[in-house]
């Protein structure tokens, strides 16, 4: 509908590239809301598994149907989810350890049920009488077909009081397994030869065209030589490598920031007055805010109207924040030559 049922690509009823994007490039991959229906699906089999072994073919197929769904839907239709730990996964086995102990917990009640086994019933005379079970705790302590399950209940018992009061002498008789992380020599690259050079360009972009144009250093020089010097990475750091607000691709789609690595920068920024001259402007209001308390009140005093580009840039030279080396340059988005190809 959004092309009016066309396939033209170029065609749209967008009004910004960002919203263009967002329409297009699919919904958010909500990593921590599925694991709660895979612990449901465990969790349930387990609790009713002794006495309804339909449940574990059930719990299978549908653990096999999730993950080919998963799959095609996150191949096909979600974002690329953000690089993450395992601490989800170690969270989720953490609670996985909790299920063989209900399954035998609850697999002896079931078990033990001597209606089921032994037809043993308590008719009643009038119907407000209260029907008894014959399955209660001192019933059960008999020997019976549930007899191993029971057996298997007080050792789990027992293992959990251990493990919860005496697991320092355990681990110190060597009677269970230690929990000191063991310190591995994994060989990584130091950071600045772990970077891609994708990243490195896309921050000495950033710095360069705010340093000439407004003033503002978002590196300090040291680090922008060092990240244009940058080689092509081994093994490079995946994800958002810099703690930097414009350096995340989130962060850029909910502030609709267009970045200054793009060629055509102006071209993707549209405002609201007909000068082309200052299209870029609203974009670099947002790197503008997020360094507001480093601006001089001074130059931050002055309300931003279209066009205050020149103003800020003139007012930061006065108070020799911009020597004029830079005051009379002034750097295009995407024009700031490293020679790095894009890997």
């Amino acid at each position: 509908m959004d092309r009016s049922w066309g396939n033209d690509i170029y065609v749209t009823k967008q009004t910004s590239m960002q919203c263009y994007v967002d329409l297009y490039s699919g919904p958010d991959y909500i990593v921590h809301g599925k694991y709660p229906a895979v612990l449901n699906v465990v969790f349930v089999t387990m609790l009713y598994g002794v006495g309804l072994p339909i449940l574990f073919p059930v719990c299978f197929v549908t653990l096999l149907f999730i993950y080919i769904t998963e799959k095609i839907e996150l191949a096909y239709n979600y974002q690329l989810p953000s690089t993450m730990d395992d601490t989800l996964t170690k969270n989720c086995v953490e609670l996985l350890r909790f299920t063989p102990i209900i399954f035998v917990m609850n697999g002896y009640w079931m078990l033990s049920n001597q209606q089921y086994f032994n037809t043993t019933t308590y008719p009643i005379s009038y119907s407000y009488d209260e029907m008894l079970s014959g399955h209660t705790i001192s019933d059960c302590m008999s020997v019976n077909q549930a007899s191993p399950l029971l057996i298997m209940v007080l050792l789990s018992v027992v293992v959990a009081v251990l493990e919860l009061n005496f697991s320092y002498y355990l681990k110190k008789w060597g009677m269970a397994m230690s929990s000191v992380d063991l310190k591995v020599d994994e060989d990584l690259p130091k950071f600045f030869e772990a970077l891609k050079l994708k990243d490195c360009d896309y921050m000495v972009n950033e710095h360069h065209y705010y340093l000439d144009n407004y003033g503002i250093e978002i590196l300090t020089p040291h680090v922008a030589d060092k990240l244009d010097d940058t080689k092509i990475p081994l093994r490079p750091i995946q994800g958002t490598p810099f703690y930097n607000i414009i350096a995340n691709r989130e962060y850029m789609r909910a502030m609709y920031y267009i970045d200054n690595s793009q060629p055509d920068r102006e071209a993707q920024i549209k405002d609201d007055d007909d000068n082309e001259d200052n299209d870029t402007e609203q974009s670099d209001m947002v790197v503008l805010m997020l360094n507001l308390g480093f601006i001089p009140d001074k130059v931050a005093i002055d309300p931003f109207k279209p066009g205050f580009n020149k103003e800020f840039k003139r007012k930061m030279h006065d108070l020799g924040l911009i020597d004029d080396e830079h005051f009379g340059h002034k750097t295009k988005a995407g024009h700031h030559g490293h020679g790095h190809a894009i890997n």
